[in-house]
């Protein structure tokens, strides 16, 4: 029989041909093993990033909650026999110092004119153009199954005048400020609670912001009302350069005059406080007598001393009538409350003044400017009426507040951002 040896090398090539093709197959196959375990692998890594990830949102959101039903009652208690607050569930928890481990209250805290507390300017927030006040907590925010991630909550305050604002209006004050001001200014009145003027940042979210509720007979824990926000200097000097003028004889009535040129031995502080008195003595026929102050002069000066801070009590209830004498331009501002809104406005009145800088609160109190077309650096923050008697005031933005900050009364807000390690 011949042999056909083309078919056997025929065959010995198929049989190579398959070897080749299951050696192949093999290596192919262990691929697709490996692609596939490493494939199981990055996907519970991936699954437990994403979880860590949804553990430490859930546990910021739980942290910056608690913090925000604390600060605007007034303190941020510790756990009883602890020295921090905590909390856990299966979705997250987290743990938060108070600040130096103890309880405040930071609706009665002064400001501090200690540099040493001031923060970096957030240019995200539109309160932020200048100095401003924190107190900041500590954090501890779980992420599930890992170390904690430091975290730091600001509470931060600062007066929206100083802050540049020439207007802000709260409830129950429906003003139409549209047509009294020109931005920037503040109106958390009605549906379009917002601050007008900066179109192109951020706008900052009121719920985060105190004080744009309508204030509460018998509110003591500042979450409703907006004037029981901190107010004043932690330390300040007593302003002395005051003196008392009878300007009607019956019933006699005082005024009582300012006048912010004069030399005060108390500027060594770095800012000055006034408190108006109720009653006030003169002398008349050499015998000296007392009668209500029911006016504030103040006479303005071109010097710039340190700012001065000129406080009506709520318990005063007889001063209805400030009066803006001359130009200035020292930082100066005043703050009017009522314990309640009695409708009577309280007037604000210029003599032989062009220009004036000047800050000034009206809590519970409508007010109504005859000053003509002076021009008024500072602003007004009212919860009442706002009313123009004849001219046109031009109210126009601090924009150099200085020691302003310290002395204006402030908003509070809330901020948080992950610690620097």
């Amino acid at each position: 029989m011949k042999h056909d040896s083309h078919r056997d090398e025929a065959r010995g090539s198929v049989m190579i041909f398959a070897v080749l093709l299951m050696t192949a197959g093999v290596f192919v196959l262990a691929a697709v093993l490996q692609v596939a375990a490493t494939q199981g692998l990055t996907g519970e890594e991936e699954w437990a990033a994403v979880q860590r990830r949804v553990t430490l949102g859930n546990s910021r959101s739980m942290a910056r909650e608690y913090m925000l039903k604390r600060i605007f009652r007034g303190s941020v208690p510790a756990n009883s026999g602890a020295t921090s607050a905590s909390f856990t569930n299966a979705l997250g928890g987290f743990s938060i110092q108070p600040a130096g481990g103890q309880q405040q209250s930071y609706w009665t805290a002064l400001s501090t004119t200690n540099t040493d507390v001031v923060l970096n300017i957030n240019p995200f927030n539109l309160m932020e153009r200048g100095g401003f006040y924190r107190e900041v907590f500590v954090g501890q925010l779980q992420q599930g199954g890992t170390d904690p991630v430091a975290w730091s909550y600001a509470l931060r305050t600062r007066s929206p005048v100083a802050a540049g604002y020439s207007f802000v209006q709260h409830r129950p004050a429906d003003n139409d400020l549209a047509s009294l001001a020109t931005p920037p200014y503040i109106d958390m009145n009605g549906t379009n609670q917002q601050f007008f003027g900066y179109y192109g940042l951020p706008r900052m979210p009121l719920s985060s912001v105190t004080n744009v509720m309508t204030r509460q007979t018998g509110d003591v824990n500042g979450y409703q009302g907006f004037l029981d926000a901190p107010e004043g200097a932690s330390v300040y000097g007593l302003f002395t350069s005051a003196t008392n003028r009878l300007f009607q004889d019956t019933p006699p009535r005082l005024e009582v005059v300012l006048d912010l040129s004069a030399p005060d031995p108390n500027e060594l502080f770095s800012v000055l406080r006034y408190d108006v008195p109720s009653t006030g003595t003169y002398v008349e026929d050499g015998v000296t007598k007392s009668a209500p102050v029911t006016r504030v002069v103040l006479e303005g000066t071109q010097d710039l001393r340190k700012p001065l801070h000129v406080v009506v009590p709520e318990s005063n209830t007889s001063v209805d009538v400030l009066t803006l004498s001359g130009d200035n331009s020292r930082r100066v501002y005043f703050y009017r409350a009522k314990a309640v809104n009695d409708a009577v406005p309280f007037d604000v009145a210029s003599v032989n003044a062009t220009s004036w800088r000047l800050g000034l609160t009206m809590s519970q109190c409508n007010i109504q400017f005859d000053i003509g077309s002076l021009e008024v650096t500072g602003g007004l923050r009212t919860d009442s009426s706002i009313d123009f008697q004849a001219g046109s005031a031009n109210f126009v933005p601090e924009t150099d507040p200085g020691g302003l900050d310290f002395i204006a009364d402030r908003m509070m807000w809330l901020e948080d951002y992950r610690a620097q390690q």
